[in-house]
């Protein structure tokens, strides 16, 4: 048995995933071009669009992974399903990341494409 309950592990992964996500939507699509530092135009709604699967499906599978890793780390559990429990939750977790942090990556890479074809 691990020192952290299921429940709880996943339940705080899931709260932080979901702010984290909701914190880039501000951040990245609307702080943004409400400043001006980008102007992605009619790209905006197609990003939001797919921002919205995107995020909530990133939130779900961060909460899925740190399931697989606190499972993983039962001591009854055999050392092969440690082993591939563990390397599911990592690559889960990461990808989830992307999906979450997807409409801040956007936004970065929208700047950075315009500052590169903006030339003094």
């Amino acid at each position: 048995m691990s020192r952290f309950s299921l429940d709880e592990v996943q339940r705080k992964d899931f709260v932080s995933a979901l702010m984290l996500w909701v914190v880039a939507e501000f951040v990245g699509l609307l702080f943004f071009p409400a400043l001006g530092v980008i102007n992605p135009g009619v790209k905006l709604k197609t990003w939001f669009a797919l921002s919205i699967p995107l995020g909530l499906g990133g939130v779900i599978l961060i909460t899925l992974s740190s399931r697989f890793v606190v499972l993983s780390t039962d001591r009854k559990a055999a050392r092969g399903s440690k082993l591939l429990g563990s390397i599911l939750g990592q690559i889960g977790g990461w990808i989830g990341v992307l999906g979450v942090l997807y409409p801040l990556i956007v936004a970065t890479l929208e700047f950075f494409s315009t500052l590169k074809s903006v030339k003094p």
